[in-house]
């Protein structure tokens, strides 16, 4: 066993400046490439690009608040979403409603973000070495990578979490409980928020629960923030119980990022984490802050007040998690080899999804689609990214989750493509089968060697004159 003089010296060799420097400019070059060369090609067929944003298309161009094109448990934006479909509608619509620009949207908007979750942990550490390190953490780390590169509203609810928790430290608590509700508006995990205000005061307890006025700024900012909820959802509150329900379940968002995601890389991540918090318990040294241990207990209180096993959510806490984390490398003087670590975990994966991905281009995939459905007012079936080539008329998409049949179609074109079997539904795949038949095969075209056809879809016995 090391004796605590030599535990020093390596503790100096691992922290200086050459080695600090060389961690630094490996992440820097890391998010570089990730940011730059899997732009576009980080998820090639991310089914939530096309879903959100076309909730957001029908409901800002024909005034529909449900889900026309998935027909899925979000309800569309009846009691959910405006913020996010008014944002990036105002943006889209004069940029194009294209995959890209939706996903650029998010880029910027968790950027934001991130910059608020980085001022917090510089006013919590008042150390600048934590702050560059707990950054450059949360720019590479995956959870915020996927938010940043995909056109899910996890990236708006992460940016409102990020005020609430910055309102928070700064003592504004009106300010904090209206993002709070704007955070829970955007998406219903967004009531995670909640935490981050509770754990916060309990830190600084008993001191601001005394204070007069605190209460009353609290309940103000929640006031305002359920007027605004009312003025975007009123008319279809109807639907709020549904919705909630569908949106809840048995689950855990940080179990499914640790232990449900492909390859189980995540886990060590969790390994350092779990190495965090025994240096937090056993380790004896520097003071630790209440607020680091704070905003970490709000991450695992959210898990339980949205019990929801989606991965995607893990996101919202990450910050919390990282800052966790920096804080107790930094008791431990071991801030350098964290940052080097986490290279070495993340730079193969981000290197082999590049390598998966490279001949992957999207302007290249709706050039070969786009075109193939003739010009008339058939619906059209098709997968999750041809939506962007046919958002302009009656689409379903391959993941549509409602039930087919109920739709009453008695034509359509079937942009057939390989991904079929993958990506439809089982209720969706039997409709198609058991109760239409292809009359002809109008067009076909090719992208990366696969084969795509479109099919004229009949109704059997139907006006069509389908057998």
């Amino acid at each position: 066993m090391l004796k605590p003089q030599s535990r020093r010296t390596i503790g100096t060799l691992l922290e200086s400046r050459f080695i600090w420097r060389g961690a630094v400019a490996s992440l820097v070059a890391l998010g570089v490439f990730a940011y730059v060369l899997l732009r576009g090609r980080y998820r090639t067929e991310n089914i939530d690009d096309s879903w959100y944003l076309s909730i957001a298309w029908s409901y800002l161009r024909d005034g529909r608040p449900d889900d026309p094109v998935y027909g899925g448990n979000t309800g569309g934006v009846q009691v959910f979403g405006k913020t996010y479909a008014l944002l990036w509608g105002a943006i889209l619509d004069r940029a194009g409603w294209t995959k890209a620009g939706g996903q650029a949207i998010a880029t910027v908007v968790t950027f934001i973000g991130a910059g608020l979750w980085i001022d917090t942990a510089r006013r919590i550490t008042l150390d600048n070495r934590q702050t560059i390190a707990f950054g450059l953490l949360l720019f590479t780390n995956e959870a915020f990578f996927a938010a940043a590169n995909q056109a899910r509203p996890d990236s708006l609810t992460f940016l409102f979490v990020a005020m609430t928790v910055s309102a928070t430290i700064r003592g504004w608590y009106s300010v904090a409980t209206f993002f709070m509700m704007l955070a829970f508006e955007s998406h219903p995990v967004g009531m995670i928020s909640a935490a981050f205000i509770i754990t916060m005061l309990l830190a600084k307890a008993p001191s601001p629960l005394r204070v007069a006025g605190t209460w009353g700024h609290l309940l103000a900012g929640t006031v305002v923030g359920v007027l605004a909820y009312l003025l975007l959802h009123g008319a279809h509150l109807d639907a709020y119980g549904r919705t909630i329900t569908e949106n809840l379940g048995v689950g855990n968002f940080l179990w499914a990022y640790y232990f449900e995601t492909t390859y189980l890389r995540h886990l060590p991540e969790l390994g350092l984490l779990i190495g965090a918090a025994l240096v937090a318990w056993r380790v004896r040294g520097p003071s630790q802050s209440v607020e680091v241990l704070a905003l970490g207990g709000a991450a695992i209180l959210s898990t339980m007040l949205f019990p929801r096993g989606n991965f995607h959510y893990a996101v919202l806490v990450m910050p919390a998690l990282l800052l966790f984390l920096v804080s107790q490398a930094e008791r431990v003087r071991a801030l350098s080899p964290l940052l080097l670590v986490h290279f070495v975990l993340l730079a193969p994966q981000y290197a082999f999804v590049g390598f998966l991905n490279r001949k992957f281009d999207m302007v290249d995939y709706l050039g070969a689609v786009e075109g193939l459905v003739p010009d008339d007012d058939l619906p059209v079936l098709g997968r999750p990214n041809a939506w962007f080539a046919y958002q302009d008329r009656q689409f379903i998409s391959f993941g549509y989750q409602g039930d087919f049949q109920n739709l009453d179609i008695s034509e359509f074109w079937w942009i057939e493509e390989p991904v079929w079997d993958g990506l439809a539904t089982t209720d969706l795949k039997s409709a198609v089968s058991s109760e239409y038949v292809s009359m002809e095969v109008r067009a076909e075209a090719a992208y990366l060697g696969e084969s795509i056809r479109v099919r004229r879809m009949v109704r059997r016995n139907g006006e069509g004159g389908a057998p």
